[in-house]
C-alpha cells in the first residue's frame, strides 16, 4: 500500500527533540491545519539529521506544507494524528520586524523623468 500525504497549514510551537525507544532522534511540532471553520491538528516528525539548519529558518507561526507519511497511534489518548516528514515547503515564514532603514525610505522623485 501507498501512503502520502500532503498538508498545508501553521506551526502551532516552537521545535522539540524527542528520542524513541529504538534511540532515533525526531525534530517535533504541531501543525495547525484549517478548512473553513473546522481546524485539524498534525503532530509531525522530522528525523533529527534533515533539519539541523532547517529549524532555524522555520519558527513557530510559519506557514509551511509538508510531505510524508500519515499515521494514527493505537495506543494513544493523543488525538492528533502523525505525519512523518519527507518534505518540507516554507510558504511563508514568522514575519520580521520591520527595520528603519534607507532602504524602505522613499526615493527623491525629483530626477524622475515623468
Amino acid at each position: 500500500m501507498y501512503n502520502k500525504t500532503i498538508i498545508h497549514g501553521r506551526l502551532c510551537k516552537d521545535w522539540a527533540k524527542l528520542t524513541n525507544s529504538k534511540n532515533n532522534i525526531f525534530a517535533v511540532n504541531t501543525l495547525a491545519n484549517k478548512r473553513f471553520d473546522d481546524t485539524t491538528f498534525y503532530d509531525i516528525f522530522i528525523a533529527e539529521k534533515r533539519v539541523e539548519n532547517l529549524l532555524k529558518i522555520i519558527p513557530k507561526g510559519s506557514e509551511i506544507i509538508v510531505e510524508g507519511v500519515v499515521d494514527k497511534p493505537k495506543m494513544s489518548l493523543d488525538y492528533n494524528m502523525r505525519i512523518y516528514v519527507d518534505r518540507i515547503d516554507i510558504v511563508r515564514g514568522k514575519s520580521a520586524e520591520s527595520k528603519d532603514t534607507d532602504n524602505d525610505k522613499e526615493s527623491d522623485n525629483d530626477d524622475l523623468p515623468f
